[in-house]
C-alpha cells in the first residue's frame, strides 16, 4: 500500500475512532481531561478544554503525529508499487523427433503413441518402416519359393475426431516396407493428444508353387515421428 493510501486510512481512522471514543466517554460520564492529566499530558488537556477549536487542534496534531511515524516507517517518496506484468516473450516454433519401436501380430493393431512430456504437437511427419525378413529362408523345400509381402496400415486419430491413415506393402524384392503420413498444422488449444496405431493387415507367408512352407505371424516395425509445437520463450535478461 502506498504512503498516500496509508495517510488517508489514518485520517479516517482518527476521525471515526476518535469521535466514537469522545462521544462514548461523554455517554458513560468519563472525564477525558482527568485521564490526560493522569498520563502527564497537561498541554493536551489545556488545549482540549478550550472548546471545539481545542478539540480540533488535538485531533489534527494526533493525525500529523501518526502521519510522521508512517512516513518514517514506510517512506515518503516511493510512490505506489507497480505490479509486475507478465514477462514479455514470443511463441517459437520448435521441432523435435521421437522413435517408437514395436512388433505387431497379423490381423491386430498396436498403440504407437509416443510420450511427448506434455507437449501438444501441432504438426508431424510420420514414417513407418519394416523389413519382411523374419522368415527363415533356409528351410528345406524347393528353391522355387517366395516370401509374400507384409501389409501394414498406419492410423492417426486426431483430437478433432478426424482420422488419417495410409496403407502399404513391403517390396517383394528388397523385403523393405515404408509408409509416410503427414499430419497438417493444427491450431487451437487441443486438450488431448493424438492416438497413433500400427496395424499389420497381413503378414505374407513363405510359399512355393504348390504349398505354404512357413507361416508369418507378424513383423517388427519402427515409427519415426518428426513433430512441431509452439513454446512461449522469454528472453534471458527478462527471465532473470
Amino acid at each position: 500500500m502506498s504512503l498516500g493510501a496509508w495517510a488517508m486510512l489514518t485520517i479516517v481512522s482518527v476521525i471515526l475512532y476518535g469521535g466514537a471514543l469522545y462521544y462514548t466517554s461523554i455517554g458513560y460520564g468519563v472525564d477525558l481531561g482527568r485521564l490526560l492529566d493522569r498520563f502527564g499530558l497537561n498541554i493536551v488537556n489545556r488545549t482540549w478544554k478550550r472548546g471545539p477549536q481545542g478539540r480540533l487542534i488535538v485531533f489534527g496534531c494526533t493525525i500529523l503525529f501518526l502521519l510522521a511515524i508512517e512516513a518514517i516507517l514506510i517512506g515518503g517518496g516511493g510512490g505506489p508499487d507497480v505490479p509486475d506484468g507478465p514477462p514479455e516473450g514470443e511463441w517459437v516454433l520448435i521441432s523435435d523427433n521421437v522413435v517408437v519401436n514395436g512388433y505387431t501380430n497379423e490381423g491386430t493393431a498396436d498403440d504407437a503413441t509416443p510420450n511427448l512430456d506434455g507437449v501438444i504437437a501441432r504438426a508431424a511427419n510420420l514414417t513407418l518402416r519394416w523389413n519382411d525378413n523374419d522368415m527363415d529362408d533356409n528351410l528345406p523345400g524347393t528353391i522355387l519359393r517366395q516370401n509374400e509381402p507384409d501389409t501394414f496400415l498406419l492410423i492417426v486419430y486426431l483430437p478433432t475426431g478426424e482420422e488419417l491413415s495410409r496403407e502399404a506393402m513391403s517390396d517383394p524384392a528388397s523385403t523393405l516396407g515404408t509408409i509416410e503420413l503427414e499430419v497438417p498444422w493444427m491450431g487451437g488449444q487441443l486438450d488431448v493428444d493424438w492416438i497413433i496405431e500400427v496395424e499389420c493387415v497381413s503378414a505374407g507367408d513363405l510359399v512355393s508353387r504348390f504349398r505354404t512352407i512357413a507361416q508369418d505371424g507378424g513383423n517388427d516395425w519402427t515409427l519415426e515421428i518428426q513433430y512441431s509445437y509452439l513454446e512461449w520463450v522469454v528472453p534471458l535478461e527478462e527471465a532473470a
